[in-house]
């Protein structure tokens, strides 16, 4: 783990002329002083590291450096180009420029993998912004306002104190300590609206151990064991979002047995299968469903 860090570190400080510990820190969730201790590792065995002090101050790598591709084998260089690669997925956090010289430096193609994390429908531009500005306030540690869309559909307004950002079961997600709620939340970006970064400084100091995302109560629902029956044409659908350990065929079904929370979640996700599922149990799920398709039909039927 320690090798790893050391030479993402070295990346790091070739993409960027200066960088501070306490970024440091926070990127790798370690203490200010094992990074210390990581640099003097890097020093001690070659490498042109040195610190300034002052505003503009920080952790630098020697200008015109050049990484000795020579450290690292053909298997390690791979590892290296398609961790940069994932970054320069993400927006913001790379332009691409150190993955074409690292690729450059151990003669690797670059063009094998595409990701692409912004959503169907929505342009760049806007995930793009509201990404950039959780990003800023991070940085420079001001608070962050918005309007937010809890899973019941809810909405409220939100203040507080943004630590860090979260990728989270395929979503980002802004860790943060609320002002309203008084408490550590988090919260989906694509539910967040009116994003307004405050001029506000924070309103205390935060340790390493604070600005670590630790799930709690609020992460744990509960959850119910629960049969359904799908048709098999739907296993699409199904392999998406569950393990196939969870999932067996019949001559007429795909049958999914899992301990799932029971939530607006569950039930809109088996309204939208219509008549290709079947609740076998439990019983409780399978009568909210009736009623809630029920009142659906009865919807339709008004309008």
């Amino acid at each position: 783990m320690k090798n790893s860090r050391l030479l993402e570190i070295l990346m790091l400080l070739m993409e960027r002329k200066s960088i501070s510990a306490r970024e440091l820190a926070e990127y790798f969730e370690v203490s200010i002083r094992t990074i210390y201790r990581d640099i003097d590792t890097l020093s001690t065995v070659g490498f042109p590291i040195y610190t300034t002090i002052g505003r503009n101050g920080g952790i630098q790598l020697m200008e015109n450096y050049i990484l000795n591709k020579s450290l690292l084998t053909e298997n390690e260089s791979k590892e290296v180009i398609f961790g940069l690669q994932s970054m320069t997925s993400v927006p913001h956090l790379s332009d691409g420029s150190t993955l074409k010289k690292m690729a450059l430096l151990f003669d690797q193609r670059i063009n094998w993998v595409q990701v692409d994390l912004n959503r169907w429908g929505i342009s760049n531009y806007e995930d793009d912004q509201k990404f950039e500005q959780i990003k800023r306030a991070i940085l420079y540690e001001k608070q962050l306002s918005f309007t937010y869309v809890d899973s019941e559909g809810n909405e409220s307004k939100r203040q507080g104190d943004p630590l860090k950002l979260i990728y989270k079961r395929r979503d980002w997600y802004l860790y943060m300590f609320c002002l309203i709620k008084n408490d550590y939340r988090l919260f989906k970006l694509t539910r967040m609206d009116h994003l307004n970064g405050l001029t506000t400084d924070l309103s205390r100091e935060y340790g390493d151990e604070e600005r670590k995302y630790q799930p709690s109560v609020l992460d744990q629902q509960r959850t119910v064991e629960i049969e359904l029956h799908f048709d098999k044409y739907q296993s699409h659908r199904l392999y998406d979002i569950f393990d196939s350990k969870y999932l067996k065929e019949n001559k007429e079904s795909l049958i999914l047995n899992v301990a799932i929370p029971e939530n607006e979640w569950l039930y809109s996700f088996l309204m939208s299968f219509g008549s290709h599922v079947k609740v076998i149990s439990p019983v409780s799920i399978r009568e909210q469903l009736k009623q809630r398709l029920k009142e659906a039909y009865d919807t339709l039927e008004d309008n």
